[in-house]
């Protein structure tokens, strides 16, 4: 199983929260969803993803990397984002989280960045 998709990821100011919305992927029975908490300049943070298995069999996800593709009002370097690996089960018709690290690592005020996720 493999998916990709883009997403735009708007920053409404350094250490505000952000909001995903659903991805064009793929494989359609696979949406993807997250939220970025207490992002602040050279600080860990976490990308909390959602996964939703939209279809009639399960799904078993082994890795999730995501990209920044391009940004507006701040270099596409500023957003740091860190791959995951494992084994994640999705049960048909269900959903599970995957959080992965995210730093900001120049200051950026109402930054949007494009983000490519693609998983295997």
């Amino acid at each position: 199983m493999a998916a990709a998709g883009v997403l735009a990821v708007p920053l409404m100011s350094p250490g505000g929260p952000l909001s995903f919305s659903d991805i064009a992927l793929a494989e359609p029975s696979l949406a993807i969803t997250g939220d970025i908490d207490g992002l602040q300049l050279d600080q860990p943070a976490e990308l909390t993803l959602t996964l939703r298995n939209k279809g009639n069999a399960g799904i078993v996800v082994h890795r999730l990397d995501a990209r920044v593709t391009s940004a507006a009002h701040c270099s596409p370097g500023a957003l740091h984002v860190t791959g995951w690996t494992g084994q994640l089960q999705v049960a048909a018709r269900s959903a599970q989280q995957v959080v992965l690290p995210v730093t900001l690592t120049r200051p950026c005020a109402d930054a949007t960045w494009m983000l490519s996720y693609t998983s295997s």
